[in-house]
């Protein structure tokens, strides 16, 4: 994890050093990040995504933490391969009971239509405790 991830570390570093020499060290808010992955993946790679997350998260506790920052499943809602939230029920539970620091940030509803299956991923959304839905 450490390489992957070690980037962001780099570019806050970076930003503040540029910050301190324009005298606005104070200015920097931060960065932190939403992690995502895609909906097509199974619920067993979901569960890997998950732990990847926890993983990043304990690296960088100050990255992936506090409002609105936390786990996502993205793509096309209503697409061939994609998979509706309900299919990731189980992991998803399990995950925010073990991890309540960690909120779901669900894209859902985002379809071109309206009437779909998909439309039931802003229900289950809901259900599973998301902070947020799609940007906000």
């Amino acid at each position: 994890m450490t390489t992957r991830y070690t980037v962001y570390r780099v570019v806050i570093n970076e930003i503040k050093a540029e910050m301190k020499t324009q005298g606005r060290e104070d200015e920097f808010a931060g960065l932190k990040i939403i992690y995502n992955t895609l909906r097509i993946v199974s619920p067993e790679e979901l569960e890997l995504h998950l732990e990847q997350c926890i993983s990043l998260k304990q690296e960088f506790r100050d990255l992936i933490a506090g409002k609105s920052r936390g786990f996502d499943l993205v793509g096309h809602e209503d697409g061939a391969e994609s998979k509706p939230l309900i299919d990731y029920a189980e992991p998803l539970l399990r995950f925010g009971k073990k991890h309540p620091d960690i909120p779901f940030i669900f894209h859902a509803g985002e379809t071109l239509g309206d009437g779909t299956a998909a439309d039931m991923n802003l229900y289950d959304a809901i259900l599973l405790g998301t902070k947020r839905i799609g940007h906000g």
